[in-house]
Parts: C-alpha cells; structure tokens; sequence
C-alpha cells in the first residue's frame, strides 16, 4: 500500500472523495486499496450521486468499466440527477461498446430512469446522425430486445418507443421494433395517440406505410376523434386495399 492510500483509508469520512478522485486519475491501485477496506463499489457520488459505474461510463473509460463490474459493481443500479442506469448513460453518450458490455452483465435490460423510461425509449428519442453509429444502434437495440427489454412500456409521458419512433421518423428502429412484436396500435392515455396518427400529422409517409404494413389501423380515433386517415386523406385509399386484400383472401380460404 502506498503512503497515499494508507492515509485515504485510515480517514473513513475521506474514503469517498478519494474513491472518486482515483477514478478521476485512473488509480486502480488506490481503488482496490479502498475496496479491501470495506468501501462499497457503488457508494454514491458526494454531489452528482452517481457511481463509480456511472461517472467511468460517462467519462467513456471501457477498461474501468470492465474493472468495477468484475468487483461487483450493479449495472442496473438507479442513481445521479435526473435518475437513470450507467446503461441509460452508455446509450445516451453513443458509447456502443460499454452498453454491450453491461447488457452482458444484467439479467434483463427491462430497466427504467427517473422517467420511466427503458433503454429502448432513450434510443428512440435520439436518432444517430452518421451510418456507422446508426448501425452500432441497432446492433445495440437488437441486444437490448434479446435480453428483454419491454416493447410497450409508456414512459412517464405515457409514449412508447415506437411513438418516439415516428417523431423521429427511425424507420429502421421502428422496423426492428415492429417484427420483434411492438403494438403499433398502443394509445397514450392522455389523447389516446397512436403512432401511426404522429407520422400522420407529421407527414412522414414512408413510416405510416411501415406501421400499416405491420397492423397499424388508421381508423383508431384519439380521444378528440380524429383519426389518422383525417390527418393524412392518403391512408384511406392504402386502408381499403389492405381490407380489400384481406376480404379476398378470407373468400379465397373459403372456397378452399
């Protein structure tokens, strides 16, 4: 042990900041030190009451990460100002990498923020902007659906992550959303919107048409009574060829 360690811990109201200034300097000795005088791994951060965990994922220190959840550090554990995981952080901050590796450390990835909102909604909400980071993203949503991430879950803001899906216009999440068994008809409890009625009003054609092909119905009305076919006239002719479609081949099945 070295004199500054040795001085750290035989300081107990001490141990804290010190644990967070060796993580700030990468001094795994003076942390493993801390750790074997019986300072907890996720002992809260003094002012941002976050985690060790939380402020390595942050800082985007893969190496340390892998370090403190070998020590026993919670991948899942609620802390900082707003509330959220170090995965919430990982897949805010794009670190694609640290996300996979504490996906591969909980049991479930069904875990929400402050706002109630799963891994999957963060991703929603923020579209990559370069190909290769929004390949990293799917890969890393893919992940996040394979170790159960809720599909339907409403955020505080009582939206999915597919509502999210068509602000945004993600074609490609709300693809994989979608054949992974997303409800394209889910209602937000205050307007009763679907998300097919948010590209509606949003013009995006390409995304209604995806919706509807994966069962999205444009006659559901919000609470207002407006449906998506009012929004966006189009959707009618594209919902009569479905039902016509669908008319023909029961009839086909019956002859049969």
């Amino acid at each position: 042990m070295t004199a500054t360690s040795s001085a750290a811990v035989s300081h107990p109201q001490n141990r804290v900041y010190t644990w967070f200034s060796a993580l700030a300097t990468d001094d795994v000795a003076l942390m493993e030190d801390l750790l074997t005088h019986g300072l907890p791994v996720d002992v809260p951060h003094p002012l941002r009451h976050t985690t060790a965990l939380m402020e390595a994922t942050r800082l985007g220190r893969t190496a340390l990460v892998q370090w403190l959840l070998a020590r026993g550090a919670a991948p899942a554990f609620l802390c900082g100002l707003p509330k959220g995981t170090p995965l919430h952080c990982a897949l805010r901050r794009h670190q694609w990498g640290i996300a996979h590796i504490l996906i591969a450390h909980m049991a479930h990835t069904s875990v929400v923020d402050g706002h109630s909102r799963t891994p999957l909604h963060i991703m929603a909400m923020d579209m990559p902007e370069s190909e290769s980071s929004q390949r990293e993203s799917l890969y890393t949503a893919a992940a996040l659906i394979e170790r159960g991430c809720a599909l339907d879950a409403l955020d505080d803001e009582g939206i999915t992550a597919l509502h999210y899906c068509a602000v945004n216009d993600d074609q490609q999440l709300a693809r994989l959303l979608l054949n992974a068994g997303a409800n394209p008809n889910m209602r937000t409890p205050d307007r009763g919107v679907t998300p097919l009625m948010i590209a509606a009003i949003e013009r995006h054609t390409d995304m209604a048409k995806q919706l509807m092909a994966a069962g999205a119905d444009p006659s559901i009305a919000a609470q207002d009574g407006t449906t998506p076919m009012d929004v966006m006239p189009s959707l009618q002719r594209a919902h009569r060829r479905t039902v016509t479609r669908a008319t023909a081949s029961a009839l086909a099945r019956r002859e049969q």
